[in-house]
């Protein structure tokens, strides 16, 4: 069967962006550990803070980016994956999915600002919030990469038979 002509259902679009959004996560809680062994290592070599609450406290701050990213899921990710058809998301090459997941990301961020601001956004709404958006960029383009990839892969498989 031509590629053309290959159909992706919905809910392995859905079930393809959360193992993205499970990639993103996945990378986002290295990055946190690996910080947190380097701090570890250097207050244990000052003698200074408490060093064994780093990993733990690192931990617990990944939960609150996880639960977030979920949310940013809801509201972003899946109405993209069931808007966006499988087909044009898997044709693009992968530069283009990572600006799609650096335009994901924010506007994720800016949806979830706007919801808990009650839609009153001004300039104190976004005061420190600069790693948020990375986090967000960051997340959002790994999971837009992997959504791509598994994508590509469904193609070819159902296209093979």
């Amino acid at each position: 069967m031509p590629k053309e002509l290959v159909e992706i259902r919905r809910w392995k679009q859905l079930a393809f962006s959360f193992v993205g959004l499970l990639a993103g996560n996945a990378f986002i809680l290295l990055y946190f550990l690996l910080n947190a062994i380097q701090t570890y290592f250097y207050l244990t070599r000052d003698h200074v803070g408490a060093p064994g609450q780093v990993i733990p406290q690192t931990f617990q701050l990944f939960i609150l980016y996880g639960i977030c990213s979920l949310i940013g899921w809801i509201l972003v990710g899946i109405p993209f994956s069931l808007l966006v058809p499988g087909q044009s998301i898997a044709r693009l090459s992968w530069p283009f999915w990572i600006l799609a997941g650096a335009l994901l990301g924010p506007l994720a961020v800016l949806v979830m600002f706007s919801i808990l601001s009650r839609g009153h956004l001004d300039g104190s709404s976004f005061a420190h919030t600069g790693f948020y958006w990375i986090i967000s960029i960051a997340i959002a383009g790994i999971a837009i990469v992997v959504y791509g990839a598994m994508l590509r892969w469904e193609i070819r498989c159902r296209a093979a038979r």
